[in-house]
Formats: C-alpha cells, sequence, structure tokens
C-alpha cells in the first residue's frame, strides 16, 4: 500500500525564506525527513 505524504512540497530550498529546523527522521535507504515549521 502506498499513501502520499500530503505535504507541502518544493523544487528547491532556496523557496524556503524563514523557517525553524524542528527534527528530522529516517525515511528509509538514502532517505531522510525534515520536520521545519514556516515562518509568515
Amino acid at each position: 500500500m502506498v499513501i502520499p505524504c500530503g505535504g507541502t512540497h518544493i523544487k528547491n530550498t532556496s523557496e524556503i525564506t524563514e523557517s525553524i529546523f524542528v527534527g528530522k527522521k529516517s525515511g528509509g535507504k538514502n532517505k531522510t525527513k525534515i520536520y521545519i515549521k514556516l515562518i509568515d
């Protein structure tokens, strides 16, 4: 079963202007999930 994450995706990290790093965890082989809080 495949369940899409439903999160916001960007093409390049330069699109993020202000953020706070919240954490990270393994997303499987050769993948890392990062969690950030975006600031308006």
